[in-house]
């Protein structure tokens, strides 16, 4: 038994790529359900329109980026022995949660909840500091999938 003390777990490329993509899909997912369901009861009244327009554009772009590489992993299958580069992984992973956090305190802030009409200034001033948050996002893991091996050539049929 060899001293395991400060190993980090090391992820095969596949596996880390889907572990982000799985970050950015049920995080959406679920808030994209509460969201829903406040639209469904009438909880936003007439700004669920508002809301939506601010949520959409939050999420889409850098979840349908990971939800692009997960597929294409799944058309070109990759070898999965391939290491992938734990600290982008990890630094992706960190940025996803934190960002997700911020929205989820945005969404469920007991002053929005109260009263609905309280989240479009909140969102609206939200921009101020979550797109930058997305855009370090988003370059953590393109950095991420750029640092991985490279995908394999289809085979021509």
């Amino acid at each position: 038994m060899g001293n395991t003390a400060g190993k980090v777990k090391r992820f095969d490329v596949v596996s880390a790529r889907q572990w982000l993509a799985f970050a950015w899909m049920g995080f959406t997912a679920l808030f994209f359900l509460i969201i829903v369901v406040q639209t469904v009861t009438g909880h936003y009244g007439d700004l669920a329109l508002d809301v939506w327009n601010w949520y959409l554009p939050s999420v889409m772009p850098t979840v349908g980026f990971a939800l692009a590489v997960v597929a294409t992993d799944a058309i070109l299958k990759p070898k999965e022995t391939e290491e992938a580069n734990g600290f982008m992984f990890w630094t992706s992973m960190g940025l996803t949660l934190v960002y997700f956090l911020v929205l989820g305190i945005l969404l469920l802030n007991p002053k929005v909840v109260a009263d609905p009409s309280q989240l479009l200034p909140i969102a609206r001033i939200s921009q101020v500091y979550l797109a930058p948050l997305q855009a370090l996002v988003a370059a953590a893991l393109a950095v991420f999938f750029a640092a991985s091996p490279p995908m394999p050539v289809p085979p021509d049929n």
